[in-house]
């Protein structure tokens, strides 16, 4: 059964039970070979793809779940590579799919039972460094957080939800004064519009 995952400009992922791996525009038929994962890896989602401009030196990122071990991991590799990076998160916090985000070159992955966000070097797969929430906390609440860039900045969007109802939205922006990176509140996200679903999130 074919699996096709992500929005992307033109070529989406291609995860084909049993096939290997690859890039499919659905325009025009034209599929792109990636390299297989070692690990058995389910749930594949794009992060990071650049539409019908694939060029070698740019990043495609994946995010997948590992089979055994039910931990999400981060996947990284070019056009024209033999493998994948691997990056493993921490099988201790809670994950959802809306937040993970690629930018600048690094990887972010918000951890909701703790409220802290790891960033990777998206080259090495280190941490690069943690970010604490800035925000009050809410661990008694229902939430749903979401990472996305816009007008070329990463937002944090949290949505709170009680009685199985959406209460109010925080937005919240990457800001990085002398090397100390955090999250700040903002309120005007320049009259763009933000859909989100259970797990995704889309701008306009």
């Amino acid at each position: 059964m074919m699996s096709l995952n992500g929005p992307s400009e033109c070529y989406l992922l291609n995860t084909n039970k049993g096939r290997p791996i690859s890039l499919l525009n659905p325009f025009t038929g034209n599929t792109i070979a990636l390299p297989p994962l070692r690990k058995e890896i389910r749930s594949l989602y794009p992060l990071n793809f650049v539409g019908n401009r694939l060029r070698s030196k740019d990043l495609l990122v994946v995010r997948g779940l590992d089979k055994h071990s039910f931990t999400f991991i981060l996947g990284v590799t070019r056009l024209g590579d033999a493998e994948w990076l691997v990056i493993p998160l921490p099988g201790s916090g809670v994950w959802v799919r809306g937040s993970f985000m690629y930018y600048k070159g690094h990887l972010f992955a918000h951890e909701l039972s703790t409220g802290r966000t790891i960033v990777f070097d998206a080259t090495s797969g280190k941490i690069a460094f943690t970010m604490r929430n800035t925000n009050r906390l809410y661990y008694n609440r229902d939430v749903q957080e979401y990472i996305l860039e816009s007008d070329g900045k990463l937002l944090r969007i949290i949505k709170n939800i009680e009685n199985n109802q959406v209460e109010s939205f925080e937005i919240y922006q990457l800001d990085a004064l002398d090397n100390d990176y955090r999250w700040i509140q903002i309120w005007d996200i320049n009259e763009q519009m933000v859909f989100l679903d259970t797990h995704s999130v889309y701008l306009s």
